[in-house]
């Protein structure tokens, strides 16, 4: 397992895949930086160091290698990290054994192996009416077909269940999935004469499915459907509607580069825009824009236009939607779209609509004004009460005091009533339960502001991180340092561990091209409660050291050592004087002679120290 973890790092540039999820600035001879994706923060404290191949957040404490990273920001055991990061390096993973195969990967495995049958389902001979409906009524193409996975669910009640059984997943397993329901008489498909398309998180992983009704078949008996058009998976262990934003893991590239991203509601009007080239599109499924799904947006994007049905269902969607994007720190826009069509209907009939959706969407506060204006008039008493509970709301939901402030003026200039009696009734407005937006993906308890440490706890992690980025100070270093005379217990143990490695590895080639990356290693497999500290030292080297010259740098690492060996000292004469007090209560004349002695070489070494 060891050889494939290490083969996956060699062909992973660490920064190439964290820069998939966040936005990387350079920071340095190969590193970069970038606002932490784990705890709210206004400056960058996330760092990232190509060279070494790890990453550290000096705002909330939290680093690693690639593999920490994903486990972290997709909330995933390192089981689902080793796949995840084998899948991007193309590397084919040996076969696990029964115990190390968990139920969600379990679980996985039941919905990829659906997938695949319902696809292979659909281009067979009995479901080419099928096929004609998706290219004739609904405009598809073969290869946009194959692209979503699309799929037929036969009409039977047993199709897909027979078959998983028979390639090895248990009843209960496919019940756990959604994918059957289980009977009086044994489980049955949930999904039956159905048009399915696999529901993918964003590394493109199956986890669910929608299925529409096949009412285009002659043989569909619409008094005998209870079902209703659309069944979705339940939510099970993998598939959680609000963590899910359909065809993200398609457009996930595209969004990042234009920098700007598009939401619709429907899965259908994804594919489509898909279809036509706006592959910067998601869908949000049908479900109100949650918590989890703004901290997947702002992965990939800080502009997104919404393109909901223009119809009354679609124009409150928006406005929710906007109402809780007004919370965010991201940019939204609202791309108005003909009466009557939804946005696969609106590409199919004028894709220019798409192609100038930067320029023609508007502000959501402009999108508020535009709609209340379309309702009510701003002369007459009921106009200015309908344009004001539609916009004070909106208003008092805004973030920024400045925008909020702007918006209010403009509203009172808008009905020709003064700010202070508007403010008073946005005052009065009840807030609705507020969702929290937290920045990330991850539901790990961990992150937030990192504790406050002290000077020589500082400098003693920059001098660890210089011997690691300089292996040549290491020897000067064990000249004038004990593993004791680090206060920190955790700090004196990681640098005993870093002599010890370097007087043992000393004749290694691997070690002399690079310390830490062999180091590293060394520890994950026998101090891997180490390797976050030595992380986050070497990128501070990385961060603060590693451009200065040899010079500069070797009076860095000698000043830090002095300031060690002071701070012990002073420790040690603090120490001394509780003894020489304890000592004159007992009234023990030898003992404090003794150890007055002790004192005075004591005060005169710390005077050595402190004249360097």
């Amino acid at each position: 397992m060891s050889s494939q973890i290490d083969e996956i790092k060699s062909r992973l540039d660490i920064a190439e895949v964290i820069g998939e999820y966040i936005e990387l600035k350079p920071a340095g001879h190969q590193s970069f930086k970038a606002l932490c994706p784990f705890h709210n923060e206004k400056s960058p404290s996330f760092f990232v160091s190509r060279d070494k191949q790890i990453w550290h957040c000096f705002g909330c404490s939290l680093g690693g290698d690639v593999f920490e990273f994903i486990k972290r920001i997709d909330g995933v055991e390192f089981p689902e990290a080793l796949r995840i990061l084998a899948k991007k390096a193309g590397v084919v993973l040996k076969r696990e054994d029964a115990a190390a195969s968990n139920q969600r990967t379990r679980l996985l495995a039941v919905e990829e192996t659906a997938a695949r049958f319902y696809e292979k389902n659909l281009w067979e001979k009995d479901a080419e009416p099928v096929l004609e409906y998706l290219r004739k009524k609904r405009g598809l193409r073969d290869e946009t077909i194959k692209k979503f996975r699309f799929g037929w669910a036969r009409d039977s009640w047993d199709n897909l269940s027979l078959y998983l059984r028979k390639v090895g997943f248990s009843e209960k397993e496919i019940a756990d999935a959604g994918l059957g329901i289980k009977g009086q008489r044994g489980i049955y498909d949930r999904f039956r004469g159905r048009v399915m398309l696999p529901i993918a998180n964003h590394h493109g992983q199956a986890v669910g499915f929608t299925g529409r009704v096949a009412d285009f078949l002659p043989s569909y008996k619409k008094d005998e459907d209870k079902s209703g058009k659309y069944v979705n998976t339940p939510e099970t262990e993998i598939y959680h509607k609000r963590f899910i934003l359909y065809g993200l893991d398609q457009a996930k590239v595209a969004i990042r580069k234009s920098g700007l991203g598009i939401i619709v509601e429907g899965n259908m009007d994804a594919v489509g825009l898909h279809q036509a080239g706006f592959i910067n599109t998601v869908c949000s499924g049908g479900t109100a824009l949650t918590a989890e799904h703004f901290s997947l947006l702002a992965r990939y994007a800080q502009k997104w236009i919404l393109c909901f049905d223009p119809d009354a269902a679609g124009v409150e969607a928006t406005k929710r939607a906007f109402r809780d994007c007004l919370k965010t720190d991201l940019e939204f826009y609202a791309l108005p779209l003909p009466q009557g069509k939804d946005p696969d209907e609106a590409v199919r009939e004028d894709p220019e609509i798409f192609k100038n959706a930067e320029k023609n969407a508007l502000p959501m506060m402009e999108y508020f004004f535009k709609l209340a204006l379309e309702k009510f008039s701003p002369s007459t008493l009921e106009g200015k009460k309908g344009i004001t509970k539609i916009l004070l709301p909106a208003i008092k939901d805004i973030s920024s005091p400045v925008e909020k402030s702007h918006f209010l003026k403009e509203l009172s200039h808008l009905v020709n009533v003064d700010e202070k009696s508007l403010q008073e009734a946005m005052d009065k407005i009840k807030t609705a339960p507020a969702q929290n937006h937290p920045i990330v993906y991850s539901l790990s308890k961990s992150g937030g502001k990192a504790p406050p440490v002290s000077r020589e706890e500082k400098i003693s992690k920059e001098l660890l991180g210089i011997i690691m980025g300089r292996s040549d100070f290491i020897k000067a270093a064990e000249q004038k340092l004990l593993p004791e005379n680090f206060s920190n217990s955790r700090f004196a143990v990681l640098y005993k561990e870093i002599v010890s490695y370097y007087n043992t590895a000393i004749q290694d080639a691997d070690f002399k091209n690079d310390f830490f990356a062999s180091f590293s290693k060394f520890l994950s497999i026998h101090h891997p409660d180490l390797a976050p500290l030595a992380s986050e030292a070497v990128l501070c080297y990385e961060k603060e050291f590693s451009s200065r010259k040899d010079a500069e740098l070797e009076e860095d690492a000698v000043e830090r050592m002095q300031v060690v060996l002071r701070e012990f000292t002073r420790r040690q004469i603090k120490n001394l004087r509780d003894k020489i007090s304890r000592a004159e209560r007992e009234k023990n004349k030898e003992r404090v002679e003794e150890l007055t002695q002790e004192f005075k070489i004591l005060m005169q070494e710390l005077k050595r120290l402190e004249e360097k």
